[in-house]
């Protein structure tokens, strides 16, 4: 089984931003959260196998979303 590529929501400058790991810039920047939440699990969905790290302002992880979404 591979590896899933991860994607990380976290804010940045006043903004909120996607990265990749494998991406050394952002892919998107939003003005909320649930602009960038939306925006990574519309890519992370096009992958199969992703995980989204969503980030406080702190850099501490608030919570992992695995995807696709296992029930």
């Amino acid at each position: 089984m591979s590896e899933p590529l991860i994607y990380h929501v976290e804010p940045a400058a006043g903004l909120w931003v996607v990265v990749r790991e494998t991406h050394p810039e952002p892919l998107a920047d939003f003005r909320d959260l649930a602009s960038a939440l939306a925006f990574a699990r519309s890519e992370s969905g096009k992958i199969g196998l992703a995980e989204i790290v969503i980030h406080a302002a702190d850099g501490s992880v608030v919570r992992v979303e695995p995807h696709p979404v296992t029930t």
